[in-house]
């Protein structure tokens, strides 16, 4: 007799069942990312705090009395300029600094803060330079047809990980952030939507909560004098929360990213040993 038991049929890459994407994992990991690295992440944010400070300190000084005076004052305009740059290059590294630290706890791996704070200076301006493509690419599909601003928005998603932890160049970041979240969008959009509520909601919590305490002891006869002062700390702890706030959505990132590489090439504790020596 001969044993005429058929083959079993090959199974076509896209026939093959795929690992199930851990929704608690992502963001389990993107809370324990940052306060993991609380210490590390506040000091950034801390020495991020006085700089813009100390740049935007010289707008007290300007007369306020007449707003229309103030706004046509040259000293305003170029205050306010370096502050905004200043601002937005404090984000993205503080971005980047959590994402390095959040990827080597994913990871178990050690790493040091001089090295992550040269490395995260840096890479700073390259990442500003692809988040800003990103939110313009995304923008531009949301004009046209939402579904094509929606894809790209996700396609693009973890372009700052895949460039920070690959040896891959500034724009092929994008192809490998769509390489990896293929087959994932899906899982990528709810974690993404779901991120946000929570963000919006800790954030409104936090303002609210600032606003209330900055002006309970504020009655209308010393309001003239205590504003400045009460402005002055408002501002700052707006901007530390805001700072969280980028950390904590940094850590998200990575934890996404994280998740990605290992449903699609296994755990990378071991294969990332080499990155931080």
């Amino acid at each position: 007799m001969v044993d005429q038991t058929p083959n079993p049929q090959e199974l076509y890459e896209w026939q093959k069942p795929k690992p199930a994407f851990q929704f608690g994992r992502v963001m389990n990991r993107s809370f324990s990312g940052l306060f993991r690295n609380i210490k590390p992440i506040m000091i950034v944010i801390l020495i991020s705090l006085v700089v813009s400070s100390l740049v935007s300190a010289p707008m007290y000084f300007l007369d306020s009395t007449d707003p229309t005076a103030l706004m046509q004052s040259p000293s305003y305009w170029i205050i306010t300029a370096m502050s905004s740059v200043f601002g937005f290059l404090f984000f993205m590294f503080i971005c980047v600094f959590t994402d390095h630290f959040a990827f080597a706890h994913f990871t178990n791996r050690p790493v040091k803060f001089r090295y992550v704070a040269l490395r995260s200076l840096k890479l700073t301006i390259p990442i500003l330079f692809i988040v800003v493509l990103y939110f313009i690419a995304s923008y531009i599909g949301m004009i046209f047809l939402i579904v094509p601003g929606v894809i790209i928005s996700v396609g693009w998603a973890i372009i700052g990980p895949s460039y920070l932890h690959e040896e891959t160049s500034l724009f092929g970041s994008f192809g490998r952030s769509w390489e990896l979240t293929r087959g994932y969008k899906w899982w990528v959009w709810l974690a993404t939507i779901v991120m946000g509520i929570i963000m919006m909601i800790v954030f409104s919590l936090a303002a609210v909560l600032l606003s209330v305490t900055a002006y309970s002891g504020v009655t209308e006869t010393d309001i003239s004098s205590a504003f400045t002062v009460t402005a002055f700390l408002m501002g700052l702890l707006m901007s530390l929360s805001m700072y969280l706030a980028l950390a904590l959505y940094a850590s998200f990132t990575t934890a996404l990213y994280t998740e990605l590489r290992e449903l699609k090439e296994g755990p990378l504790a071991e294969e990332m040993s080499a990155v931080f020596d």
